[in-house]
């Protein structure tokens, strides 16, 4: 130490809590020595700032030296943490209606056509030279900026990935915008049903919208009912200028959504097939096992949804006298058939499960299948064991074995 002028000190909140001199009996000792300060008047639950300070005078020519490390806040309330949340980044436009953010730029579902070849594209934010995004929309926006290539002639396409309005009894495209015009160039909605061999203009602007590089942009929703019924769409922003010499401002767009009134439910198939032979081969080879076998069934049914890519979907048994016995797809089933009870009764049933097999003894069976859309809207089907030939035969041949017996 050269001084007792010389010192550091600890702050919170430009309060003094805590300071050494160079006068300190410290000085000079070899090692660091453990300090405490009191902090529990700060401990209000508000935010504070704690700072070190330190100045060395040298008034006698030489030098102070403090160090400090392994600063800790201890003897703080544990206050629990939160439960992890996790944010999906949607990529796709779908007819969920969930928002396309660009945050990581364009996705590689969606295409940038560059049809001039000069490198003035659809990118995101930062590549564009641009500050920031001005739509109103956070984080990063699909972006283009002729401002940065001067006098480069340009015409840039930003493409949607395809969608499918097969279900939708309305939609509407909404996004939000900033398009600042110079005069010549134009920023343009188009969209395409034949996958991008055609496109029809559906918005055409050649003025500015939104402030000029700031807040706010401009929200848009463009009506896309014409288009329902369709299962291949795609639309596109083309910014572009057709004279000579492009030297224009920027277009952005940011939080894309698609929003769909679905007005069809999903469709369902559902089946009881006949256990094939191959299927057998768990159940054993002896004969007892091949001959309990052969009236097996597998429960088969999917579900398919032009706007849900995954329909609630819930299938069950059902026979009279049992309540609906759920099943999964590809659940095998033994179903004997009860003679003695009238099917239209709601006499008693039996239901169990073999080896994995489900065994129900009943007047009847029917597959139930139901799917339900992320709008309400449902599908069923239904399904019953196929009629069995073989009995129908053998029916027939002992009715002529009882005439032959009678006719002796």
């Amino acid at each position: 130490c050269d001084s007792g002028d010389d010192y550091a000190a600890l702050f919170v909140d430009s309060n003094l809590e805590w300071f050494s001199l160079g006068s300190s009996p410290l000085c000079g000792n070899l090692g660091y020595t453990q300090q405490t300060v009191n902090l529990s008047a700060y401990a209000d639950g508000g935010v504070h700032e704690i700072f070190f300070q330190s100045e060395i005078y040298a008034v006698n020519g030489g030098s102070s030296n403090f160090f400090i490390d392994n600063v800790i806040l201890s003897d703080n309330v544990v206050i629990p943490g939160g439960a992890s949340t996790c944010t999906r980044i949607v990529t796709d436009l779908t007819c969920d209606g969930a928002l396309v953010e660009f945050v990581d730029g364009i996705a590689d579902s969606w295409t940038v056509v560059d049809n001039e070849g000069s490198g003035v594209v659809w990118t995101d934010v930062a590549s564009s030279g641009l500050a920031a995004n001005y739509t109103g929309g956070d984080g990063n926006a699909a972006s283009v900026n002729s401002d940065a290539f001067p006098s480069f002639e340009y015409d840039t396409e930003l493409r949607s990935n395809p969608f499918n309005l097969g279900d939708a009894a309305s939609a509407s495209l909404d996004y939000l915008a900033s398009y600042l015009n110079i005069g010549p160039d134009f920023l343009d909605l188009d969209i395409s049903t034949d996958g991008g061999s055609s496109w029809s203009n559906l918005l055409s602007w050649n003025e500015n919208h939104g402030v000029p590089f700031g807040l706010p942009g401009e929200a848009v929703a463009v009506d896309l009912s014409a288009y329902a019924g369709e299962t291949d769409v795609q639309v596109r922003w083309r910014y572009y200028d057709p004279t000579f010499g492009d030297w224009d401002w920027y277009a952005q767009v940011d939080n894309v959504a698609l929003n769909v009134v679905d007005g069809v439910g999903p469709a369902v198939t559902a089946s009881l097939d006949p256990v094939a032979e191959d299927d057998d081969s768990d159940s054993g080879s002896d004969s007892d096992s091949d001959s309990d076998s052969d009236g097996n069934l597998v429960v088969s049914f999917s579900a398919a949804d032009g706007c849900d890519p995954a329909p609630e979907v819930t299938a069950e048994l059902q026979t009279p006298g049992c309540p609906g016995i759920p099943v999964d797809d590809g659940q095998v089933v033994s179903f004997e058939e009860d003679d003695d009870s009238d099917s239209d009764s709601d006499s008693d049933c039996e239901v169990e499960i073999d080896d994995g097999v489900l065994e129900i003894e009943g007047a009847s069976l029917e597959l139930v299948v139901t799917a339900t859309d992320y709008t309400g809207n449902q599908g069923q089907a239904t399904a019953s064991p196929p009629v069995d030939d073989d009995s129908d035969s053998d029916s027939d041949s002992d009715s002529d074995s009882d005439s032959d017996s009678d006719s002796d």
